[in-house]
């Protein structure tokens, strides 16, 4: 959803691997319907170039996706593919390495429904335990308590 760097790219590519009936880029949309759309999804799909920084912090889009109890497909590193890791809500490949993406992606389509489910239903119990209001307020104050003031 949205136009991306890589939109004209991608597009260039289903094209060309004749997946126009299997894969669907949407236009931007506001933020409001974009939850709507997600929740169509089979998969979620997260990418991020492997960047010192990039890959020691959570991006706001994959607690997004893990909050809507979807599958995670990440072609992500560092932190944030420990983080679907750690949830068992997803599979990932390194971003730099696009045949073992190629193989993820394999690795999804032949999963059984029940297997989808599962990866969807484990991401937002992580998401309610570990991204909530509650627990975030909790770690803050953990923290704070820890200085020795």
């Amino acid at each position: 959803i949205g136009g991306g760097v890589l939109e004209s790219w991608l597009k260039a590519e289903i094209e060309k691997r004749n997946l126009n009936g299997s894969v669907d880029v949407l236009d931007r949309v506001a933020p409001d319907v974009v939850c709507q759309l997600g929740q169509w999804a089979d998969i979620l799909l997260i990418s991020l170039k492997s960047k010192g920084c990039l890959n020691l912090t959570i991006p706001s889009k994959l607690q997004t996706y893990m909050i809507w109890g979807k599958p995670i497909l990440g072609f992500i590193a560092g932190d944030p593919a420990e983080e679907i890791k750690k949830a068992n809500c997803g599979l990932t490949a390194s971003p730099e390495d696009p045949d073992h993406f190629q193989h993820v992606i394999l690795q999804f389509l032949n999963m059984t429904i029940a297997q989808k489910q599962t990866y969807g239903e484990n991401a937002r119990a992580y998401a309610k335990r570990h991204f909530s209001m509650r627990e975030i307020l909790d770690t803050i104050e953990l923290d704070l308590l820890s200085f020795d003031l």
